[in-house]
């Protein structure tokens, strides 16, 4: 994946497996960066410009940004959404369709019994597959070990439902120190993952990451 900015001169490559991080040490240029990020994952038009294979791609579909360490959570409404239209799909496949229709004619009997008993007239709403899913409140369990562990798995996670995704992450320097990032690295590299590390500090360069350094005069290096 490519990423383009007119605000600075340097293309970024993000290869899969290796992390580029992008150091933006102008404080004014590092706000508008990602203000423009996050305009487009909101479906707005903007200046950034992803690409695969030289193809323009919009960065709503394609990018993932990723802000909050601390603490970190991985039942994100984005991926809980994709794991209930999962769910939702299954339980109507060929497998499951008969079981999911007998079970939602019991629901439905069960609550017109209760209906029943009651002094006044009641009236309930047909029952789909998807609003039982979304009644469970399905969540991820969090047994991770470590909050490294727990980052890399909604990223693998995310990817089982979009095979293209950039992952963008915010000043994860600051919140992590060097061996840790090492173990996230690596970690990615095993994984074959496209982080792109937007920081606004320079940290010490780590093996097997790329890195462009913008500093406070735009000089880029």
């Amino acid at each position: 994946m490519k990423l383009a900015c007119p605000y600075f001169n340097s293309l970024i490559e993000v290869k899969e497996g290796i992390p580029f991080s992008l150091v933006i040490e102008n404080q004014p240029l590092f706000r508008r960066v990602l203000t423009d990020i996050h305009s487009q994952l909101l479906g707005h038009d903007g200046d950034t410009v992803l690409s695969i294979g030289n193809m323009p791609v919009p960065v709503n579909r394609y990018a993932d940004i990723i802000e909050s360490f601390a603490p970190f959570d991985i039942n994100t409404k984005a991926l809980l959404t994709k794991v209930t239209a999962d769910m939702e799909r299954t339980a109507v496949d060929e497998k499951h369709y008969l079981s999911t229709s007998q079970l939602l004619s019991d629901i439905e009997r069960y609550f017109s019994e209760l209906c029943f008993d009651l002094p006044l007239r009641t009236e309930c709403r047909k029952l789909s597959a998807q609003s039982l899913i979304k009644a469970a409140s399905v969540a991820i369990s969090n047994d991770f070990e470590d909050q490294i562990e727990e980052i890399v798995s909604y990223m693998s996670l995310i990817l089982d439902f979009d095979k293209k995704k950039l992952f963008v992450t915010v000043n994860m320097r600051s919140y992590f120190d060097d061996e840790e990032i090492k173990r996230f690295v690596c970690a990615v590299r095993q994984k074959n993952i496209s982080v792109l590390m937007i920081e606004n500090c320079a940290h010490n360069a780590l093996c097997g990451t790329e890195r462009l350094v913008i500093d406070r005069d735009l000089c880029e290096f």
